[in-house]
């Protein structure tokens, strides 16, 4: 349930945006600070993910989800710019932290079954992702404060941290040389297959959020959609990829990982092709739930090969391939540029090589490298 805990809560910085930023008279620019501080503040994080592979796992979640509540409870009490930019700064870390250690735990619990169970927790944060707006929706129908659901978010995630610190989560396991986490880190950058991972990250995570803002504001003005009609077809993506992650949390997957990385990065090349060329919602909603689908199958196998990549040192890998990701965070800008200049279908038809580069990057990959990594 960690990714339930964190997509739900986490969301309402971005959720009640406006309503702090106006509450307490921040610029647009000083707010937007308040968002990317959790930036710094995961790769900070990536510190407790990699000493999940030498201490407790159950202390690092914990202590996680204990930050993340009181990250929230400042958010709730804060009445200043620099105590925002702290919270979401040290949301950012618990959060790496909570997330990361239950997940290295997750190995040793799954065993086997660990794209299941990837399946499954994958699965409860798309279900978080409908409870974060939903929790804001309720508050202002009631006519709450915005700072109500952070103090209840707070409470609840503490709770949550009870609930990990009772669990008898495994501990780390470690093989026969017990390299130092700096050694580690160092024999991970050498790694060809780590920098392979990174830039299998540095596309897939385009797909996003910031793709699916995208696709909305094609529809509504390239498609002369209104605003809901806009979001309602491309809801279908989100759709999508709950029902894939549903099946993979149902299902085992047969066959090699290498193949099944092709297979899901052809379907989103051709989803994404479709979503950016074909006319009327129809259509494109059918390519969205297609593209959602094949995007949750992606997840699930590539998550498992990077978390099995070095039995024993998942933290570690993780947190190395997670911060190489940070490399690609400004692609967006530029197709936003390109969008500016030429309309936002030429923006969606260059969100549609990001699948294609993908699909080269899987498909040329070292087949003993993706073996070794799924064996």
């Amino acid at each position: 349930m960690v990714r339930l805990a964190d997509e739900s809560l986490g969301f309402l910085r971005e959720g009640a945006f406006e309503s702090w930023r106006s509450d307490l008279g921040l610029s647009y620019r000083e707010a937007a600070t308040v968002l990317v501080a959790a930036a710094p503040g995961s790769i900070v994080g990536g510190v407790f993910s990699a000493l999940a592979d030498y201490r407790s796992r159950r202390l690092i979640a914990s202590g996680g989800a204990f930050g993340f509540a009181a990250s929230l409870l400042a958010f709730a009490l804060g009445h200043s710019f620099v105590v925002l930019v702290a919270a979401s700064f040290g949301l950012g870390v618990a959060a790496t932290a909570m997330v990361h250690a239950c997940e290295v735990a997750l190995i040793d619990l799954a065993g086997e079954r660990l794209e299941q169970a990837i399946g499954s927790a994958s699965l409860f944060g798309a279900a978080g992702d409908l409870l974060g707006p939903l929790a804001l929706v309720v508050t202002a129908a009631l006519g709450w404060s915005w700072r109500t659901p952070f103090v209840v978010g707070a409470a609840l995630c503490a709770a949550y941290g009870v609930w990990l610190a009772t669990l008898p989560l495994p501990r780390p396991v470690h093989g026969d040389h017990q390299a130092g986490a700096l050694r580690t880190t160092l024999s991970l950058l050498r790694d060809p297959a780590i920098w392979r991972f990174a830039l299998v990250g540095v596309l897939f995570v385009q797909l996003d959020e910031a793709y699916l803002a995208f696709v909305i504001a094609y529809l509504r003005r390239g498609q002369h959609l209104s605003a809901a009609a806009a979001t309602l077809t491309a809801s279908a993506i989100v759709v999508g990829t709950i029902v894939g992650f549903m099946t993979a949390a149902r299902r085992p997957r047969r066959g090699s990982t290498r193949r099944a990385l092709q297979q899901t990065s052809a379907v989103l090349a051709a989803s994404s092709i479709g979503i950016a060329l074909l006319p009327g919602p129809i259509p494109i909603s059918a390519c969205g739930l297609v593209f959602g689908f094949a995007s949750a199958r992606f997840w699930v196998v590539f998550h498992a090969i990077v978390l099995r990549h070095r039995p024993g040192r998942a933290g570690s890998v993780t947190a190395v391939v997670g911060n190489l990701e940070m490399l690609g965070f400004g692609l967006p800008v530029a197709i936003g540029a390109i969008a500016d200049a030429h309309g936002l279908r030429a923006g969606l038809v260059c969100y549609a090589a990001v699948p294609i580069a993908l699909l080269f990057v899987v498909a040329s990959a070292a087949r003993p490298a993706t073996d070794r990594a799924s064996a």
